[in-house]
């Protein structure tokens, strides 16, 4: 049985536990590639309405859909439906919406897509490589940044805001860095900062 990009939290069926268990073998370090960036440097994310409301987790899912159809995914769908997706969800309440949410409703279908589910995984450079070398995006819930960097090839360290949460993908990655996507725009974030300003990571089961 090949359960190595099985991820899942279903606790209720058996298929979701070996999920549930696979997700740690998933996630162990097995050599993946020195760096991985290039491709999603070019890729067609979108702010899918994050500047005018709180749906970074939402938007942090469409976005990680575009990743997943090569990089130019042409269902993403107009910042109006995202916006109202997110409202209808969170019952107009604009304080944003949890993994659990989104898992919930993204298994039922968003925008003609659908996933099986999640898994948490400890913040380890290795294993967090490994997992974007395996599937392109894994979501980053951290502090939201003081400032946002002006330049994409230099290395981003600057202070964050405690306590302030915010949903990012994180899509690439080199020896001194992870490729962070959010707000439609892709910078560099320093391993360091992450590992400092995280919150909890997630890795997704298409």
């Amino acid at each position: 049985m090949d359960v190595s990009g099985a991820v899942c939290c279903d606790y209720y069926c058996i298929g979701g536990l070996v999920r549930m268990i696979a997700i740690y073998v998933y996630a162990l370090p097995s050599k993946p590639a020195p760096s991985v960036d290039k491709r999603a440097l070019k890729y067609n994310f979108q702010l899918a309405g994050n500047d005018i409301s709180g749906d970074c987790t939402l938007a942090a899912a469409l976005n990680a859909e575009v990743v997943w159809h090569g990089g130019d995914w042409k269902g993403f769908p107009k910042t109006s439906w995202v916006v109202n997706e997110y409202e209808t969800t969170t019952g107009w309440q604009n304080l944003g919406m949890s993994m659990d949410t989104l898992i919930s409703v993204w298994k039922g279908g968003i925008a003609g897509t659908a996933v099986r589910g999640d898994a948490k995984i400890t913040f380890n450079k290795s294993r967090i490589e490994t997992a974007i070398w395996r599937r392109g995006a894994v979501f980053y819930q951290g502090n939201v940044p003081e400032m946002l960097p002006g330049n994409v090839w230099t290395t981003w360290n600057a202070p964050a805001e405690p306590n302030n949460l915010h949903m990012y993908l994180m899509v690439g990655y080199n020896g001194s860095a992870v490729l962070m996507e959010s707000w439609g725009e892709t910078f560099w974030v320093s391993w360091q900062w992450a590992a400092e300003n995280v919150d909890m990571v997630y890795v997704v089961d298409k």
